[in-house]
């Protein structure tokens, strides 16, 4: 899941547990600086397609 905000965007990855579902944070960067080597793109689905 990608979650995008004002002050940046996170990456999360949903894991089921015998306790629930958590949230990992697999990368999280600023709004303003987004240093790293891109190694992909994760398409963008509307929440109208789901």
């Amino acid at each position: 899941m990608v979650v995008y905000s004002l002050v940046g965007t996170v990456v999360l990855e949903r894991q089921e547990t015998e306790e629930g579902t958590i949230y990992s944070v697999v990368s999280a960067f600023s709004r303003i600086t987004k240093k790293g080597t891109q190694i992909g793109e994760m398409p963008f689905k509307s929440k109208e397609s789901t």
